[in-house]
């Protein structure tokens, strides 16, 4: 198919180093919290660097299943990245740097997608306005974090319509780093492909044959890089998706009838499939308005500026047909396969990963076409610059620098130096969200943990990760004088040092998810406050941290049930 007419605007040597130097500013400024601290940090990291950090430390528990499955979930070419990255770094560093060279990307594939379209000051606003609304996606150099990115270098080329060969490299790259971003371009590409044939329908005639002779709209030097990429895509994201069917520890999903009836996955369970399924589908375009464009006013506000960007992409439709279809696309098939994927949950996996992630892209194209119809109204220099200034004070708006969401664990670093004491074959267990951080910081495995709990989707996961959820609240639970049953706890699942939460424990709370925090409660319920195995060992037996944490080897526990005997 051959490109549609475009203004092709290169950039010159100044304005790469006026790219680069914004994209390096920008970057700097908001990841700063976490560059320079090494205590802040992206809580998911926990889960999806886990692999990564075994094999940095070289961890005896390198072969354990928290490792292999946190390994075995990654994309082909992202987990290949990371192995390559981690000769030179440790974990935490790639997780603070890497989103980088995604900034960068992101920024440079924005601009150039909109200089096509309106003056470079706008252009480079809408692509910082892009990378502004994927910040927390972005922090910790997660899969996720090439969504937008992929997402903006697959638009560019798309728009541009003469890279066939750049165009097929994007579908591959999607289908190494982010496999959902593969069927988003998949369905902008039909869209965008239908509305071509439609529009050279109209004005050359009804001869469908001519469509495909060498002179008609399609091209095939075009299509043939395209479709053979595209089945190279499609064929690498079959193999990631059937090695996770294959994987023992992993076995495929749970299906959707499953996942009813479990509590796991309910309301307040570990992953809110009930949600997901049973939510009202309009209700994702109230979430689109009030989380990108309201900011606190009336929803009708973001509904008028929708209004006004129609109207205009209608008045100025020669200049911005290309732009204004290319964002329908974008809303059609990510809105179809939302659709799509809450129809065949959990086959395409969580349905708002269709959304959430992609609309970040889609909430900075539409603010950046507007103001690009806004600037053809009266193209002026003073125009263009006041819109920028716009775009930029609503960026801010939504999320000033001091506003970035981080992970601070400073306050556990006396549970991490108390843990990395222990042999470094230790197993660790803890409360669900006080083992969250130990594995990263302590190079030490653990029983469970909160962020080491959310891949109970899977089958073998699931069947691996409640009999332990039911083992230690039922510990925790254990009456003053059963102390034994802690000890019963510890041997049978081979537990070398337990960490208790001597304040939670004495407000007779276990937080976790559905439903084994409700089950805890149960348990105690009736019982004087304080009338736990666990909180019948003295203070001064094993170590003390920060008045409330208490870390008890199982040698200690041991003892302690002798002189009870």
């Amino acid at each position: 198919m051959p490109p549609i007419p475009a203004q092709d605007r290169s950039f010159s040597t100044r304005e790469w180093l006026l790219l680069i130097g914004v994209s390096l500013a920008y970057f700097f400024i908001y990841h700063w919290p976490l560059l320079s601290d090494p205590f802040h940090f992206q809580e998911d990291v926990v889960q999806h660097y886990l692999w990564l950090n075994t094999i940095r430390f070289d961890a005896e528990w390198a072969d354990s299943f928290y490792p292999r499955t946190s390994g075995a979930i990654q994309p082909f070419g992202y987990y290949a990245l990371l192995r390559s990255l981690v000769v030179f770094l440790d974990p935490l560093t790639i997780s603070r740097w890497l989103p980088l060279p995604l900034t960068v990307l992101t920024v440079v594939y924005g601009t150039a997608l909109f200089r096509r379209f309106f003056p470079l000051a706008l252009a480079l606003t809408g692509g910082l306005l892009i990378t502004h609304y994927n910040l927390s996606e972005s922090l910790g150099g997660l899969a996720r974090a090439f969504c937008v990115p992929l997402l903006t270098a697959f638009a560019y080329y798309l728009v541009r319509g003469d890279k066939p060969w750049q165009l097929a490299a994007m579908l591959l790259l999607c289908a190494l780093f982010y496999p959902p971003t593969l069927l988003i371009n998949a369905g902008i590409l039909v869209c965008w492909t239908v509305y071509r044939l439609l529009d050279s329908l109209k004005t050359k005639g009804k001869d469908w044959r001519r469509f495909f002779s060498p002179s008609g709209p399609v091209k095939w030097s075009f299509w043939l890089p395209v479709i053979g990429g595209g089945f190279l895509a499609v064929g690498v994201a079959w193999l990631h998706s059937h090695r996770i069917a294959v994987h023992p520890d992993l076995n495929g999903f749970l299906t959707d009838p499953e996942m009813r009836w479990l509590p796991e996955f309910g309301g307040e369970g570990r992953v809110a499939f009930s949600n997901l399924r049973d939510a009202p589908p309009g209700n994702i375009l109230r979430y689109f308005v009030r989380s990108y464009f309201t900011f606190g006013y009336h929803v009708y506000f973001a509904y008028a500026g929708f209004l006004l960007a129609f109207g205009l992409a209608i008045t100025f439709w020669k200049r911005l047909a290309r732009p204004a279809i290319w964002l329908l696309a974008f809303a059609a098939s990510t809105c179809f396969l939302y659709v799509l994927a809450r129809e065949l949950m959990p086959m395409l996996f969580l349905p708002d990963r269709y959304v959430n992630y992609p609309w970040r892209l889609l909430a900075g194209g539409i603010l950046t076409f507007l103001a690009g119809g806004l600037y053809y109204c009266w193209p002026r220099k003073v125009v263009a610059g006041i819109l920028t200034v716009a775009l930029l004070a609503w960026g801010y708006i939504y999320r000033p620098p001091e506003n970035v969401r981080y992970a601070d664990v400073r306050p556990q670093n006396p549970i991490f130096e108390a843990v990395r004491a222990t042999p470094p074959n230790a197993m660790i267990a803890a409360m669900p969200q006080v083992a969250d951080m130990i594995p990263l910081f302590t190079n030490r495995s653990v029983f469970i943990s909160s962020e080491l709990s959310h891949a109970l989707y899977f089958r073998a996961y699931y069947d691996y990760i409640t009999p332990r959820f039911e083992a230690e609240w039922r510990a925790f639970a254990a009456p003053a004088d059963s102390l034994d049953q802690v000890l019963g706890f510890m041997e049978e699942w081979n537990i070398d040092y337990l960490l208790t939460d001597r304040k939670q424990l004495e407000e007779m709370r276990f937080p976790t998810f559905a439903p084994y925090e409700e089950r805890f409660s149960k348990q105690v319920a009736g019982r004087e406050a304080g009338d736990l195995a666990l909180l019948a060992i003295p203070e001064s037996v094993g170590v003390l941290l920060e008045g409330r944490y208490q870390l008890l080897s199982l040698k200690e526990v041991e003892e302690l049930v002798k002189t009870q005997r």
